[in-house]
């Protein structure tokens, strides 16, 4: 190609690449399915084997479990971007998410309940007091 050639294509390519509008991307900023999943089964299953050893270890690994899922879920209805992560990622993904944060949740309910339904099995039944 000559000089001249190179010139012109450059100046066309240019002002055509000036004239798109500039469509910024939501998701590369938000996280990805696989790291909030990640995350929310890893915390399940910290949160599930915590609380089933101590109920109040739950007021401890709660928060931090849910930190990823949660933040993703409140990115998803975010007036300004939730709008933008619909139509760049698809309703698969809020609903993803969600799923997610229920996991986590009721993993931690679950090893509450474990916890103390066997705390419940563990004591010893009442005796009652016979008279000989």
């Amino acid at each position: 190609m000559s000089r001249i050639n190179r010139l012109t294509a450059s100046v066309i390519a240019g002002l055509f690449l000036f004239a798109m509008p500039s469509l910024a991307e939501v998701m590369d900023k938000e996280r990805g399915l696989r790291e909030v999943w990640v995350w929310a089964i890893a915390g399940a299953i910290l949160g599930l084997l915590l609380t089933r050893f101590r109920w109040w270890l739950g007021v401890f690994s709660l928060p931090a479990a849910v930190s990823v899922p949660l933040q993703a879920v409140l990115s998803c209805h975010d007036p300004f971007i939730g709008t933008d992560i619909l139509r760049e990622a698809g309703s698969g993904y809020i609903t993803q998410v969600h799923l997610a944060l229920l996991l986590v949740v009721v993993a931690h309910a679950l090893g509450i309940f474990l916890n103390l339904w066997a705390g419940r099995l563990r004591q010893p039944a009442p005796t009652a007091l016979v008279r000989p």
